[in-house]
């Protein structure tokens, strides 16, 4: 192969040469291609590492909690892939690399990379998540059901190197922003844990009539309503085609958006002709996902906040208006129907094998908890939807981390 020069869009200051091309077998100075057969025995001291056990950059050992002996390595003649070096999968999903930082066993998933001491191991590790080198992947790979690339195939691949010092600095940056994506990701989950706590301690639980957290101030038992004398159901589109959908000058909501969001997104709405036939939404509706490929699934709330017209509730839910809206704060409601004791009411109307369904007759029936007074429906409502915004202000956070590395991943790499 004849080594070509370039340079990428973006560069730090101070380097001007051009980056040269290289085949891998130039890179590194080993490929450990693992043995097909699995450990007889576990128990010993050295990780038996699986593509389920690669969360981050770093992989240290197994969290399936299976190691190998010594012997049991000398007598299958097994190979061991040494700290400091790669794992990358050229098997079934392409690309998933992380450094291994404690020598370990693994799969015939994966192939190890012994680096050449003269390339930094952070660049290493992201240029195989770069567009070069898993296009070649893929371009390289073979099979019919399951997809590999074969060993010598995978040594042929070829890359863009820098000089050590700027393959340092790149690394360093990668490595910050990952640092970063991971601070924020943490965040992000803690936050959809405490959510998840609030909307099983702020409602009361099954068999009690107060909550185990209350707002200062507040210490009436709350009342049990029927849904059914509350409010009445409607469905959603009916008798329509494909072909009825994709233009129009009216609107249905979607069924992701009851599923995703307890307060409907009025974005979240596609495009259908006018039809006096239907029913349309109003402010304060609430919908109900009827189905779902599990029964944790169904059953999903979302109340519309919107005052629109010509709009119009999709076929795979249904609606349920309130007989008095002066009686409820809607913000309060978004959140009781996603409560821990409200779900479990409907999970239990769940039916099906393949499919799981519910009769808008049977969610009439469910018996709910709530506050005499709007005051504490105010506070609570207020309260997670605080909680939400922060959710959403940290996922926004998240995706633009994720952007730039992507943007970053483009335009450093030749």
């Amino acid at each position: 192969m004849s080594e070509k020069s370039l340079i990428p869009a973006i560069r730090f200051k101070g380097f001007t040469e051009a980056w040269e091309q290289r085949e891998l077998t130039k890179v590194f100075n080993n490929f450990i291609v693992p043995m097909r057969d699995k450990p007889k025995s576990f128990g010993g001291d050295i990780p038996w590492t699986r593509i389920e056990d690669i969360e981050g950059k770093y992989l240290n050992g197994t969290l399936s909690n299976q190691y190998v002996t010594q012997k049991t390595v000398d007598e299958m003649n097994l190979k061991i892939i040494p700290k400091d070096s790669l794992i990358v999968s050229a098997s079934a999903s392409f690309g998933i690399v992380a450094i291994v930082t404690n020598d370990l066993l693994t799969n015939q998933t994966f192939i190890g990379l012994v680096p050449n001491p003269a390339y930094d191991l952070d660049y290493l590790y992201y240029i195989f998540q770069s567009d070069n080198l898993r296009r070649q992947m893929s371009d390289k790979s073979a099979g019919s059901t399951i997809f590999y690339i074969p060993q010598n195939e995978f040594k042929k691949m070829n890359d863009y190197f820098p000089v050590l010092p700027e393959q340092k600095k790149i690394g360093a940056l990668f490595d910050s922003v990952d640092s970063l994506i991971t601070l924020h990701q943490r965040k992000l989950d803690k936050l959809i844990q405490l959510k998840s706590s609030f909307l099983d301690k702020m409602f009361p639980a099954e068999g009690a009539v107060t909550p185990k957290i209350r707002f200062k101030g507040f210490c009436d038992a709350w009342e049990q309503r029927k849904l059914g004398n509350e409010g009445t159901t409607f469905t959603g589109l009916s008798g329509k085609t494909k072909d009825d959908f994709g233009h129009g000058d009216g609107a249905f909501v979607t069924y992701m958006n009851v599923f995703k969001n307890p307060i409907s997104d009025p974005k979240m709405v596609e495009p259908i002709d006018i039809d006096n036939s239907q029913k349309e939404i109003r402010y304060g509706d609430i919908f109900f996902t009827t189905s779902s490929e599990t029964p944790e699934e169904v059953g999903m709330s979302s109340i519309w906040t919107e005052k629109a017209t010509n709009t119009y509730l999709n076929s795979f839910c249904f609606g349920y208006r309130l007989n008095d809206l002066n009686k409820y704060n809607l913000s309060f409601l978004a959140y009781n129907f996603r409560a821990e004791s409200f779900r479990k009411d409907m999970i239990l109307l769940a039916q099906g094998i393949s499919r799981y369904n519910i009769s808008k007759n049977k969610v009439m029936e469910i018996q709910t908890f709530v506050p005499k007074g709007l005051d504490e429906q105010s506070k609570i409502g207020k309260f997670l939807i605080e909680v939400d915004e922060l959710i959403t202000l940290h996922q926004r956070k998240l995706e633009m981390l994720k952007n730039l590395k992507s943007s970053l991943l483009e335009k450093m790499f030749v």
